[in-house]
């Protein structure tokens, strides 16, 4: 990412940023830190990987904390925004990037693993969306992103996914439309990102995924973290100060097919 032409574009900002710990969350939380914004790094295992964020985003000259959360509790993810605001003094972006990828298929999937789905990537990520607003709300500014999934798009048939997780990223892209409406009015953006298919060191693509679609793909390549990031980035920033309630898919053209 070109640091000099972004630098200074978050200057001031807090961001939480949930998953911040391996792949596309930690790009995004570098990609913030080199704008300029202080980051709270949440995890909910991976203490080490988030250890390893916050002290690349030291070594960029900003403050960044680690904050430990099971999101798909609410009381917890309650508290990671309290603990984010005590630490900072303020939050203005919130980024819902953690969840929980599933494959299970229809005659395999147990109750108790579409709850845990269900809770991880939807009602966990509405619930910090409202802990979040409720701080926003009195700063009179704020920004949410929330990070979908391009089966909350299509059904994807060459790419096998778990009804769960389909229908959990779904209802977190429908619902942050009707978050947008409701929050605009206090100045707070809420918009969305559908990712495609993205490689990074700590979750690389299986060479199959790669080569049979890369070359579907309007680009001809499969994505990388950084792709994402420089959307979370634009998002964040005054740059898109008139834009709320959209969804920007970032997988290079596939989705046009």
């Amino acid at each position: 990412m070109d640091g000099g032409e972004q630098e200074g574009k978050l200057a001031g900002n807090v961001a939480l940023v949930t998953g911040a710990g391996r792949g596309i969350g930690q790009a995004i939380a570098l990609a913030f830190a080199r704008a300029g914004a202080d980051i709270a790094v949440h995890y909910r295992n991976s203490a080490v990987g988030a250890e390893r964020t916050a002290s690349d985003i030291r070594a960029l000259g900003r403050h960044a904390e680690t904050l430990q959360a099971d999101i798909g509790v609410v009381a917890e993810g309650q508290r990671l925004v309290a603990d984010t605001v005590e630490r900072f003094g303020r939050l203005d972006i919130l980024v819902n990037n953690a969840g929980t990828f599933d494959t299970t298929p229809l005659f395999r999937i147990t109750e108790a693993r579409f709850d845990a789905i269900m809770a991880t990537d939807f009602k966990g990520p509405y619930f910090l969306a409202q802990a979040a607003a409720r701080q926003m709300v009195a700063q009179e500014s704020g920004v949410i992103i929330n990070v979908a999934s391009g089966v909350a798009k299509d059904a994807d048939p060459g790419y096998f996914v778990g009804t769960p997780y389909a229908g959990a990223k779904a209802a977190l892209w429908r619902a942050s439309q009707r978050l947008a409406m409701e929050l605009g009015p206090y100045g707070i953006r809420v918009n969305v990102i559908v990712p495609g298919f993205i490689h990074s060191k700590a979750g690389p693509l299986p060479e199959y995924v790669r080569s049979r679609f890369a070359p579907l793909a309007a680009l001809k390549r499969t994505g990388v973290v950084e792709d994402v990031a420089r959307v979370a980035l634009f998002l964040a920033s005054d740059d898109s100060r008139f834009i709320t309630g959209q969804t920007l898919v970032v997988d290079g053209g596939i989705r046009m097919h």
